[in-house]
């Protein structure tokens, strides 16, 4: 397959207020989007089926990203994010058929989303956050069954530095409520049915140095 190609235009705006206790941040893009390289399975005439990476479409891809961060005291801020997502793919014709099938982008969500409650004072910080990401198709193929719901995860961590030197430590939890998702699916109706799974519910405690 030959490479992809890509043009990409942004325009956007940076802003502080309130003597740069509030930060708001906006920018919209355009992708044109050529040669996209989409792995798809290929069933040929004469039987048998396989994988193969083509260039398999083009797509135009429009967006909007919008930051907030507020402090709200000496310790305390919230921050929150939102980027939405509109694409349009042409071009792509299913394997062993014969004529083009509009599909929707691959790994591209309409809607997500971060906010998040900050703490910093001394020596110690800590994040407690929540993100959205809607539903999700890992494949370009038209097939319910190779799509992911919408997810909503729960993380936090805390960190302290100690003073007079380059240690610190750090708990940090991962997907608090224990949700169950799909960070891949590849399914070959008759042949095969591949998943892949987020982690579940982490904990690390982590013990670092700063040079």
């Amino acid at each position: 397959y030959d490479s992809e190609e890509i043009w990409a235009y942004e325009i956007g705006t940076k802003n502080t207020f309130a003597d740069q206790g509030i930060t708001l941040n906006a920018a919209a893009f355009y992708y044109d989007y050529e040669d996209i390289q989409l792995q798809t399975a290929y069933f040929p005439p004469g039987g048998g089926a396989f994988v193969r990476i083509t260039n398999a479409a083009s797509a135009e891809i429009t967006g909007l990203e919008v930051e907030f961060r507020a402090n709200l005291s000496d310790a305390f801020s919230i921050d929150a994010g939102v980027s939405h997502l509109d694409t349009s793919v042409s071009g792509y014709i299913p394997p062993g058929e014969t004529e083009e099938e509009p599909i929707e982008m691959p790994l591209a969500p309409d809607w997500q989303g971060v906010a998040g409650l900050n703490f910093v004072q001394g020596n110690w910080q800590a994040r407690l956050e929540y993100t959205f990401q809607s539903e999700i198709r890992f494949s370009p193929r038209a097939q319910d069954i190779e799509r992911e719901g919408s997810i909503g995860l729960v993380n936090a961590n805390i960190r302290y530095d100690f003073p007079n030197n380059h240690w610190y430590l750090a708990f940090i939890g991962r997907n608090l409520t224990d949700e169950t998702y799909l960070t891949n699916r590849f399914y070959f109706a008759g042949f095969s049915d591949l998943e892949t799974y987020a982690a579940p519910r982490q904990w690390e405690f982590r013990v670092g140095a700063s040079f």
